[in-house]
């Protein structure tokens, strides 16, 4: 079981949100981040992968006599501690920030719930919020 915190929109429309370590976050980083509109962070880590990917290739392109081979290799290991520490702050972080962009679009915080997964909190959200509605006379 999970925790998820649930947001609405003016419109009815609901998203949960799991508290905590993203696993989606950590893995496809930039991917994630488009996928879910947060253009800054998808902007910011886009620009730090390209930074790394340049940095990746002049290290490639450095003349492999054994004096340059082992800054060579350093500079490899360097640049995947890189992509290694990004990918964790973006697994620590992603849910915050996606929380941060839902309420830029409108959305608000409704009540936090345990689940299985993100649909199940959401139905979850909505009978609750259907059998309180019932009893409001």
């Amino acid at each position: 079981m999970k925790v998820y915190r649930i947001h609405a929109d003016s419109q009815g429309n609901y998203v949960a949100v799991k508290q905590g370590w993203s696993w989606s976050a950590f893995g496809l980083t930039c991917l994630w981040a488009v996928s879910k509109k947060i253009w800054k962070v998808s902007t910011v880590s886009m620009g730090i992968f390209l930074v790394l990917a340049v940095l990746a290739f002049v290290a490639s392109a450095i003349t492999s006599e054994a004096a340059m081979q082992l800054s060579h290799d350093l500079l490899f290991i360097y640049v995947g501690y890189l992509v290694l520490g990004f990918s964790i702050l973006m697994g620590l972080n992603g849910n915050q920030w996606y929380e941060k962009n839902l309420s830029t679009q409108g959305y608000t915080y409704q009540k936090m719930l345990v689940a299985e997964n993100a649909k199940q909190a959401v139905e979850l959200y909505v009978k609750q919020s259907n059998e309180n509605t019932l009893f409001v006379a």
